[in-house]
C-alpha cells in the first residue's frame, strides 16, 4: 500500500484545542468497560468560539447512552484542512477523521493511494440498516472511481426555490407560480403595473447576483424541462446542459426579461440579490437555499415592517415540479487503514455510525432532550427560541459536524412561524422530480486541471443575455468550450459512468 508522502506540511502551532495526537491504532476494548464498549478516535471541525467540551450533554451522551470512549481531536473550521492535509501526509490520522470537501484532489489521490477503507458493503445491508437512511443519491454523490469511501454530513437536498413580496402579489391579484409561463406574468407585472402604489415606475421584477447568472440558469433550464449542469441523456452518456434543447430556452428567456426591464439593470455589478428586495427596487429572487427566505424577509422587514413575503418551490414545465438536487452533505466521515486495521475493527465502528441514526438518537442529535431543548404538540416537535439557542449553543454545540443524520426527522417538526413551518413542510414533502448533477458523482481529470475553460461559458452566457453577443455568437463560443475541453470532459464522465454500471 502506498501513502501519501510529499505534501506541504503547514505549521501546526495552536491548532489543536482539544484532544490529542493520536498514533496508529486507536480501536481498542475500554478497559473494564464491558462488552459493548469501546474506543475509537476522532477528529472532527468545530464552528463555535469553542470546540465542545467532553462534559456537554451531547458527548456525555455518546459515553453513556452509546457506550464509546472517544478520543477527540477539535479542530477550529480555519485551520482544519492544513490539519487534515498534514495529517495524510504523515498517514497518522485517528479511526475518524471528518473531511469536509471529499471530492478535493488530495482526498481522490489519498483514496486512489489506498489509505482509506471502501464502504459500499455497509448500504443495502441488513445488518446496518440505518445507514440506509442516507439516500442513494447522497452516497452516489459521495463515490469516488465508483465506489464509497465516506459518509455524509448529512444535508436536505430538497433546497431550490423562487421567494417574492407577498403583499406586492396580493395587491395585484396574482397567484403563486408553478410553470416559467406565470413566473414571467408575475415579473412583467412587478415591473409595468406599480406594485408598491408609490405612483412611480421604479420596482422591477428580478433581483440576482450577476455571478449566479450560471446557477439560475441550470435552475430556469430545469423549469423549462432540463436537467442538471452535467446529465445523464438517454443514450446512455454523460453531457453538459448547453447540449440540452431546454437551455437554450433559459438563455433567451433571460435575455427577454433583461431587454424589457423586468430583472435589475445593474446585473453584472450587483453582488448581493437580498439588498434591491430589501429596499423595495426589486420583488422576485431565484435561490437555492430555504434559508434564504427567511432571510430575506428579515432584512426586507427591516425596512418595511408590513411587507410579507412568500415562495414557491413545485415548478416545472407544464405543472409538474422538477428541481437540481443539491449534493446532499456539507462534508463526510471517513475511516483511515492506517488506524483501522482489520475489517472487523471497522465492522466495529459501522455498527456505532449506524446506532447514530436510529429514531432515537437522530432525534436527539437534531433538537437534543424533550422537555429542555423542544416539547411534543399533537404530535409534532416544538422549541422555542431560547431552547433552540440552549441545543446549539451549550448542550449540542456543533452537532451538525459529528452525525450523519443530522436532517434526519423522526418527528415532524412544527414551528410557529408559518413561513418557517411552510418550507418545513415543502422539504418534507416535496414529491417532484430531482436531477443529480453527474459532476458530483465522478471525476474528469480534464475538468479538475482546466483553466479557463469555465470563463468560456461564463462570459458568453452573460453578454448574450446582456444583448451584446447574437445567437450566432453564442454558438461559436460553446464551439469553442467543448474544442478546448468541454467534450473530452463529457467523455471523461461518460467513461466513468459506463465503468459504474459494469462494477
Amino acid at each position: 500500500m502506498r501513502f501519501l508522502k510529499t505534501l506541504f506540511i503547514p505549521a501546526l502551532a495552536a491548532i489543536i484545542v482539544s484532544g490529542s495526537l493520536f498514533a496508529a491504532g486507536g480501536n481498542q476494548a475500554a478497559a473494564g468497560g464491558g462488552g459493548d464498549r469501546f474506543k475509537f478516535s476522532f477528529m472532527a471541525n468545530f464552528n463555535q468560539p469553542e470546540a465542545p467540551k467532553d462534559t456537554t450533554k451531547m458527548l456525555q451522551y455518546w459515553k453513556d447512552e452509546l457506550k464509546a470512549d472517544i478520543e477527540w481531536t477539535w479542530v477550529p473550521n480555519s485551520a482544519y484542512n492544513d490539519k487534515l492535509a498534514a495529517q495524510l501526509a504523515a498517514a497518522d490520522l485517528p479511526s475518524v477523521v471528518v473531511v469536509r470537501s471529499p471530492k478535493d484532489a488530495i482526498i481522490v489521490q489519498s483514496v486512489r493511494d489506498g489509505l482509506f477503507w471502501p464502504l459500499d458493503k455497509y448500504v443495502n445491508n441488513p445488518a446496518y440498516p440505518n445507514l440506509d437512511k442516507l439516500g442513494d443519491m447522497r452516497l452516489d454523490n459521495l463515490k469516488i472511481d465508483g465506489k464509497l469511501y465516506a459518509f455524509p454530513k448529512e444535508r436536505d437536498i430538497v433546497r431550490s426555490c423562487v421567494y417574492f413580496r407577498q403583499d406586492w402579489m396580493d395587491k395585484l391579484g396574482l397567484k403563486s407560480p408553478t410553470t416559467m409561463e406565470e413566473i414571467y406574468e408575475i415579473i412583467r407585472a412587478f415591473t409595468e403595473r406599480d406594485p408598491d402604489g408609490n405612483g412611480r415606475n421604479d420596482t422591477t421584477g428580478i433581483s440576482m447576483k450577476g455571478r449566479n447568472l450560471g446557477i439560475y440558469l441550470t435552475l430556469v433550464s430545469i423549469y423549462f424541462g432540463g436537467q442538471h449542469e452535467w446529465y445523464l441523456a438517454d443514450d446512455g452518456t454523460i453531457k453538459n446542459e448547453i447540449d440540452h434543447p431546454a437551455y437554450q430556452k433559459a438563455l433567451d428567456w433571460y435575455r427577454d426579461v433583461y431587454a424589457r426591464g423586468y430583472i435589475i439593470s445593474n446585473l453584472v455589478e450587483n453582488n448581493d440579490e437580498y439588498i434591491p428586495f430589501q429596499q423595495g427596487r426589486a420583488g422576485f429572487v431565484f435561490t437555492d437555499a430555504f434559508t434564504d427566505v427567511l432571510d430575506a424577509r428579515i432584512k426586507l422587514n427591516s425596512v418595511f415592517p408590513n411587507a410579507t413575503v412568500g415562495f414557491v418551490h413545485n415548478i416545472g414545465p407544464n405543472g409538474n415540479p422538477a428541481m437540481k438536487a443539491y449534493v446532499g452533505y456539507t462534508g463526510g466521515f471517513m475511516f483511515p487503514r492506517t488506524s483501522i486495521k482489520t475489517e472487523a475493527e471497522l465492522d466495529r465502528i459501522m455498527r456505532f455510525f449506524d446506532s447514530l441514526g436510529t429514531d432515537k438518537t437522530a432525534l436527539v442529535m437534531r433538537r437534543g432532550f424533550e422537555g429542555e431543548h423542544y416539547s411534543i404538540v399533537n404530535g409534532k416537535l416544538s422549541f422555542t427560541a431560547d431552547q433552540l439557542k440552549k441545543f446549539r449553543e451549550v448542550d449540542f454545540p456543533d452537532a451538525d459536524q459529528i452525525t450523519p443524520f443530522y436532517v434526519t426527522k423522526p418527528i415532524p417538526e412544527l414551528s410557529s412561524d408559518p413561513l418557517q413551518q411552510a418550507i418545513n413542510d415543502a422539504v418534507d414533502g416535496y414529491k417532484g422530480k430531482l436531477y443529480p448533477n453527474y459532476s458530483t458523482i465522478y471525476s474528469s481529470e480534464t475538468l479538475i486541471r482546466s483553466q479557463g475553460l469555465t470563463e468560456i461559458l461564463q462570459d458568453a452566457r452573460m453578454k448574450y443575455v446582456l444583448g451584446q453577443l447574437d445567437l450566432a455568437g453564442w454558438r461559436a463560443a460553446a464551439a469553442q468550450w467543448k474544442a478546448a475541453g468541454g467534450d473530452k470532459i463529457a467523455a471523461e464522465f461518460t467513461a466513468a459512468h459506463k465503468l459504474a454500471q459494469n462494477k
